[in-house]
């Protein structure tokens, strides 16, 4: 899983403040949404069942780092990258979001199976 994987997302008005600027929170919700859109790009899930009975992926940590703002009606393009595929069970994907040339936000979310 070394490819970076690509999808985009509307800032809403929902996502903002009454100014218009997107509201951090939201930028987890996006990388989150990314991260779940990749696993089912390789019919994978976060919450999946086998013989060996349920397997999820709760987050262990989320980090994000916020550049620069994002507005209402912008476009964002998010990237992510599973930078680290622990031993014991382990994932943590790196997302970006882009707004053109601009990185409004970076995060890590690293889960563990359980």
């Amino acid at each position: 899983m070394t490819q970076l994987f690509h999808t985009t997302r509307r800032v809403e008005f929902c996502h903002t403040d009454a100014a218009g600027i997107i509201h951090f929170g939201a930028f987890f919700e996006f990388m989150e949404q990314a991260e779940h859109e990749l696993l089912r790009s390789r019919d994978l899930s976060v919450f999946m069942n086998d013989d060996a009975g349920i397997i999820s992926w709760p987050r262990v940590a989320a980090r994000c780092e916020f550049r620069s703002a994002a507005r209402f009606e912008d476009m964002l393009d998010i990237e992510v990258n599973i930078s680290r595929l622990g031993r014991r069970a382990s994932l943590t994907p790196s997302i970006s979001a882009w707004k053109g040339p601009t990185w409004p936000a970076a995060s890590s979310l690293p889960s563990a199976a359980a």
